[in-house]
């Protein structure tokens, strides 16, 4: 897993499946199903889009800190 304290705003990185996001970041490439529930509760999987396919809604390409891919 990346540390977050290693990043910087702006910078791009790659993670694995199974991987646990370190912080907050937009998906700029592909689209994954993720684990949100250590937010939400909610145990379904979400899809998120990478923002040049959707750049109207952006929560749908956001990657949120402690949340991990399915």
């Amino acid at each position: 897993m990346i540390s977050s304290e290693y990043l910087v705003p702006g910078d791009v990185f790659a993670l694995n499946d199974l991987t646990q996001i370190p912080c907050e970041a937009v998906l700029i490439a592909g689209n994954v199903m993720m684990n949100e529930s250590a937010l939400s509760g909610n145990t379904e999987p979400i899809k998120k889009t990478c923002l040049g396919q959707k750049e109207s809604v952006i929560n749908e390409s956001m990657l949120f800190d402690g949340t991990a891919f399915i």
